[in-house]
């Protein structure tokens, strides 16, 4: 009977989502997963370290490193990989498919390798020109803080694309609770390090979550048949699936830079006040919640129709009737969450922080 159970649990885990709605409903419900956790982490922050500037300090250094992963990386996957990927899945070309995505893990490491490396080496200069305002001490926490979380998000780079391979095979479970992991990662840094190493605890549960994001996905990934081989050499250049993902990401990564530097002048903004660091932290905590709809409602949308529209991109009015009803069931989902969220601020933030 246990047997039968943890076989039935597994399959469950296991299954392909074989339509828009089932998919939506499975990411957000992980999402949801992810966002209790990521509020827990909050509260955690919010009532180890309080509305200061040593915390403001720690959401303000993470921001270089996001901004690195969100220019190179995540304008890629979302807007590039996943079309090309499952354009090949679709025409049965499976091993061509796994092909690409190793060479351009493979390139996407590399080339973030390089700017993680001028990040970590003049972080120091790179902290005064977005937080000119900062003390020299504010500063010197912020580069350490800085040169640690870099190298998570190189770990994360690993866990994002093996996020886009399973969605593209249209398994959003195991991506969607990996994702919520990573929140689980800090959360376990805060709670057993804080004593030891203070706001540095955060920045290792970062790097431990992201490596757990990696770990959950591995099982399954394999099990599809998918094995990273590293590729260095300059064949990719030839390579048509390679340059079409290079040719679509340039639309999406400059909306990504444009709203990343309004992240950084923000900080450079906030750096002016009076207690800095504070007034980020507030400013933080207030933007977890005003994005809460959108993470929740548009990104599990979004994440459903995506391989979907992009295997119907030959199809129009398959492609059509996909997108309108997507953009329907968002818009009707999205619009009552916002003007609920509106109504109850006040009652909303001191339930979450206290």
């Amino acid at each position: 009977m246990p047997k039968d159970f943890l076989k039935k649990s597994l399959n469950l885990l296991l299954k392909r989502q074989s339509n828009i709605l089932s998919a939506a409903i499975v990411i957000m419900a992980t999402i949801i997963f992810s966002q209790i956790l990521g509020l827990i982490r909050q509260r955690l922050l919010a009532s180890i370290f309080g509305a200061s500037n040593t915390l403001g300090v720690y959401f303000a250094s993470a921001k270089m490193p996001e901004f690195l992963f969100q220019l190179i990386i995540a304008g890629a996957l979302s807007s590039a990989f996943i079309p090309v990927f499952s354009d090949y899945l679709a025409k049965g070309r499976e091993k061509e498919a796994h092909s690409v995505a190793s060479t351009l893990l493979t390139l996407s490491l590399v080339i973030f390798s390089i700017f993680s490396i001028f990040v970590f080496i003049f972080a120091h200069n790179i902290s005064a020109i977005v937080a000119p305002g900062f003390s020299p001490e504010q500063l010197d926490l912020m580069t350490s803080l800085m040169r640690i979380i870099i190298f998570g998000e190189i770990i994360f780079i690993v866990g994002s694309f093996l996020s886009a391979i399973l969605q593209s095979y249209n398994h959003f479970f195991i991506p969607g609770i990996a994702s919520a992991s990573y929140n689980l990662g800090i959360i376990v840094g805060i709670v057993f390090l804080h004593q030891f190493f203070g706001i540095y605890s955060a920045a290792y549960g970062v790097v431990l979550g992201a490596l757990i994001f990696v770990l959950i996905q591995i099982p399954l990934v394999r099990k599809l048949g998918f094995s990273f081989k590293p590729t260095l050499s300059l064949d990719f250049i030839k390579n048509s699936a390679v340059l079409d993902v290079f040719k679509l990401i340039w639309p999406r990564t400059l909306s990504i830079a444009i709203f990343q530097l309004g992240t950084l002048i923000t900080i450079t903004l906030v750096s002016y006040l009076q207690d800095p660091g504070r007034n980020y932290v507030i400013l933080d905590f207030a933007q977890t919640l005003a994005f809460a709809p959108v993470a929740l409602i548009g990104q599990s949308i979004a994440q459903a129709a995506f391989p979907v529209l992009s295997k119907e991109k030959d199809r129009l009015i398959e492609f059509k009737t996909t997108f309108i009803t997507s953009f329907t069931q968002l818009f009707y989902l999205i619009l009552p969450i916002s003007i609920l969220l509106l109504v109850l601020r006040i009652p909303l933030v001191r339930l979450v922080y206290g």
